[in-house]
């Protein structure tokens, strides 16, 4: 084995990765069949809404993207050591979705060879140079093409990438034999259908699928994989040009099945069988440091595809190192007008709504026990009512104007509630300025009691007294808001410029 930054080539070990476990891949092929088979008789011969067709659409086409993602298992021979078998599985596969394997086989060679990838000579990429497919996009933009793709307006789109991608033309004997084979497989299926009834069944959940959910499921994964890269980010290194997304499991479950997103790991090794990516995968991360330093990794789909749309969405992440939280207390200082001491932060749980340069754009803090700043600003016949309950604070929430997208206050704002499900059975305390009367229409969806209002005293942090309100709540109002009253949210958009604390 050659030293830790040698190519992963260069491994001799990553080879015990590349084991053919006898009969795996054939089972979880006829799992998702019988996946989809299940979820068809399901929803057609069970009493359930119409309504619920999309969401059984979308479950389908999950399992024909596993399928594909099983038949690509059989172009590079991970299927069997048996060429003919894992050649007739494959292609048993491909014949569903009216495509040859043995032509997909043809165009992937190339996309894999090294010096091909995301080049002129990437058949895969060099079909893909059209204004849908350029980099960095508008998330309007963006959601417009797979809306299309949802409701079958680029069905037309989709034949032509797929004739370009089967590469259907018959060199040899062999590659005519499997032509036959598969015009009369697909005869001996139209014939079985008609006759039996069921074409309308297999239009619907079969084909419908294929061309509105299963084509925007391989869109998403497809920018998520080779497109978008930021030019600061990429290099002449291979391991630069995709990326490799681990995932969530509803993403491994919808948009990634069979360790697909292990993307990296599979360019420059494609004799690893899905179900031993993941492990090849940390293999590498501790053995080569070229792998290390030039891969792209991320945990969710939703970061990789966050870096394909201009510009990146601000998060809400969890604050947690005493830089950042230094960072949100100064900001904090400016938009509420409170300096919080950094002990009182860091036994809260601070929350921040961030662009991709660590600029902060909001935050909110949740505070759990008996040194809450609320309870300090009662008067005392007053703080022995909260210290006896089962109190959780919300303070220092504010978002800057200049913030204002509508996605951006819609995420803010559901981060918010999110964060409040960990206190669901708590009362959440809180106070705002008298003076505010914006404040006090905002906070009035929670139908708040008040307990407190008049002068309360200079905190620390604080550069004067004020009156303020201060009020109580069940905070499942506030974790379910979302569902309570969703009108709130439309609200926070129309009011373009406002500033909480």
């Amino acid at each position: 084995m050659q030293g830790p930054s040698g190519d992963i080539r260069d491994f001799q070990d990553i080879k015990s990765f590349s084991r053919i476990e006898r009969g795996r891949t054939e089972c979880r092929i006829a799992f998702e069949f019988l996946a989809i088979l299940s979820l068809a008789l399901l929803h057609h011969f069970a009493v359930v809404p119409f309504w619920t067709l999309p969401l059984v659409l979308i479950l389908i086409s999950s399992r024909q993207h596993a399928l594909l993602v099983l038949m690509h298992e059989g172009v590079h021979r991970r299927i069997s050591k048996h060429r003919f078998w894992n050649d007739l599985v494959s292609e048993l596969i491909a014949w569903q979705f009216l495509m040859s394997m043995q032509g997909y086989r043809r165009h992937h060679v190339l996309h894999h060879k090294i010096e091909n990838l995301n080049t002129a000579l990437d058949p895969d990429w060099l079909r893909k140079q059209k204004p849908e497919w350029v980099f960095p996009m508008k998330r309007f933009t963006l959601a417009k093409i797979l809306l299309g793709d949802v409701l079958l307006m680029n069905t037309a789109d989709f034949y032509h990438e797929a004739k370009d991608a089967k590469n259907n033309l018959v060199n040899t004997d062999r590659e005519r034999h499997w032509k036959w084979a598969r015009l009369s497989y697909l005869v001996i299926l139209a014939s079985a259908l008609i006759l039996s009834g069921y074409w309308k069944l297999w239009l619907l959940y079969w084909v419908v699928p294929i061309f509105s959910f299963t084509k925007a499921i391989l869109r998403i994964r497809s920018i998520a994989d080779h497109f978008g890269i930021p030019n600061e980010r990429q290099s002449n290194h291979p391991f630069s040009r995709t990326r490799t997304i681990l995932g969530s499991l509803p993403e491994r479950i919808l948009l990634a099945p069979c360790s697909i997103g292990v993307h990296g790991t599979h360019h420059y090794h494609s004799g690893i069988p899905y179900y031993r990516l993941r492990a090849a995968h940390s293999y590498l991360m501790k053995k080569s440091e070229s792998y290390v330093q030039y891969g792209k990794f991320y945990s969710t789909y939703y970061k990789a595809l966050n870096e394909c749309l201009n510009p990146p969405a601000p998060q809400v992440d969890r604050l947690k190192s005493d830089s950042d939280l230094e960072l949100y207390r100064s900001e904090t200082a400016k938009h509420v007008g409170v300096e919080y001491p950094m002990a009182y932060l860091r036994e809260a749980r601070v929350y921040a709504l961030r662009k991709s340069d660590g600029t902060i754009l909001g935050g909110f803090a949740f505070v759990a026990g008996c040194e809450l700043r609320t309870v300090q600003s009662l008067p005392v016949n007053l703080q022995s009512r909260v210290l006896s309950g089962n109190y959780v604070e919300l303070t220092g929430l504010w978002l800057a104007p200049e913030s204002f997208r509508p996605f951006t206050v819609i995420h803010f704002w559901l981060a918010l509630s999110w964060a409040a499900v960990p206190f669901v059975r708590k009362k959440l305390i809180f106070t705002f300025s008298s003076s505010k009367l914006g404040l006090k229409k905002m906070y009035s969806v929670l139908k708040p009691d008040e307990i407190y209002h008049g002068t309360v005293p200079i905190l620390q942090g604080m550069t004067g007294e004020d009156i303020e309100s201060i009020n109580e709540t069940p905070c499942f109002r506030l974790a379910f808001l979302p569902v309570l009253n969703p009108n709130f949210y439309w609200n926070r958009i129309r009011v373009r410029r406002f500033r909480v604390s």
